[in-house]
């Protein structure tokens, strides 16, 4: 279900002195003026629309090499992959390629979009995921994460989009849930990660997880041809809520610096930014079995993990996952 593109926002022309708009509307324009921004009950600056243009947007400046075409704050701030940058940057020089880029999820009373699409650096094909926030029409945060082959543990980029139809579809009103909620089913799965005496999160009985567009639910042979597989095939074959029961994925030692900067309650979709330690000590799982070894050494992961919650619980999760430094601090407080 692609996301249609959106024409560029129109901003509403003021009304002039002597044009002969009655006083009742003009003190309407003054009070929307005047209204707040942001928050319940505000007139946000970009609708829907408007934040799904602006995402668009992003993919073709960045294509051109060109960050000149976005419509940017003065005090905007540029990341890719933890690491603070000018824009212009990183991926922004390198990019030869971008592919569907119909995955577009948005809060809008907060001003904020996000999305994901494949990209290529030359040969080499990748995927990345955007964050905006948007304020008075003009960008102020850009958040990225690109997911490369020398950074990732395993990378299948073709298979990132398989889950398009499900995460962009709207859920029935009965079915959704409220952001402190949603962010709270999001809070029990990073609690449970490290922590097997944590209660297993509410998962649907259809629930898959995608990381770096390799499916590592329910999925018994994820790398076909390939011994050792990077993955236990053991533990990849088993839904979600079977692998957190078998403690498969304990080797995450600490979960750290969460941040949840866009929850969309028509979709269900909670994103979240996080650090994975592993610190290389990892006990071993208490039923003696891993989705996959940890290293041994001391390394972080930062992770963009999409997850689509509907009646309370996890429907699917999307992850970005690209290795840092062990110990390396959030570049956003």
């Amino acid at each position: 279900m692609a996301v249609a593109r959106s024409r560029q926002p129109r901003f509403s022309r003021g009304i002039a002195p002597g044009s002969g708009a009655s006083l009742a509307m003009l003190a309407v324009t003054l009070a929307l003026l005047g209204a707040p921004r942001s928050g319940k009950g505000a007139v946000p600056d970009c609708d829907r629309a408007c934040l799904t243009a602006i995402a668009h947007r992003y993919w073709a400046a960045l294509l051109a090499h060109d960050p000149a075409r976005l419509p940017q704050a003065a005090s905007l701030r540029f990341t890719e992959n933890n690491v603070r940058l000018p824009l212009g940057r990183g991926l922004w020089q390198t990019v030869s390629a971008v592919g569907r880029d119909d995955i577009v999820f948005a809060e809008v009373s907060r001003g904020e979009v996000a999305t994901t699409a494949q990209v290529s650096e030359g040969s080499r094909s990748e995927l990345l995921i955007a964050r905006l926030k948007v304020l008075g029409g003009r960008i102020s945060e850009l958040e990225t994460l690109v997911a490369r082959r020398e950074t990732s543990p395993y990378l299948r980029p073709e298979g990132w989009n398989e889950a398009q139809p499900l995460l962009m579809q709207d859920l029935p009103p009965a079915s959704r849930g409220q952001r402190g909620a949603l962010i709270g089913v999001a809070e029990a799965y990073f609690d449970r990660l490290p922590d097997a005496s944590r209660p297993v999160p509410p998962f649907d009985p259809g629930c898959n997880r995608v990381e770096n567009g390799v499916r590592t639910t329910n999925n018994p042979d994820p790398f076909p041809g390939v011994h050792p597989p990077p993955l236990n095939p053991a533990v990849s074959r088993l839904g979600c809520a079977a692998q957190f029961a078998a403690a498969g994925l304990s080797f995450v030692t600490r979960v750290r610096a969460r941040r949840y900067p866009l929850v969309d309650e028509d979709k269900g979709l909670v994103l979240a930014w996080a650090l994975f330690d592993h610190d290389g000590t990892a006990p071993p799982s208490p039923t003696g079995v891993k989705l996959s070894s940890a290293l041994p050494s001391p390394y972080s992961y930062a992770v963009a993990e999409l997850f689509k919650i509907a009646n309370g619980r996890i429907v699917q999760i999307q992850a970005l996952i690209c290795q840092l430094p062990y110990g390396m601090e959030s570049a956003w407080p």
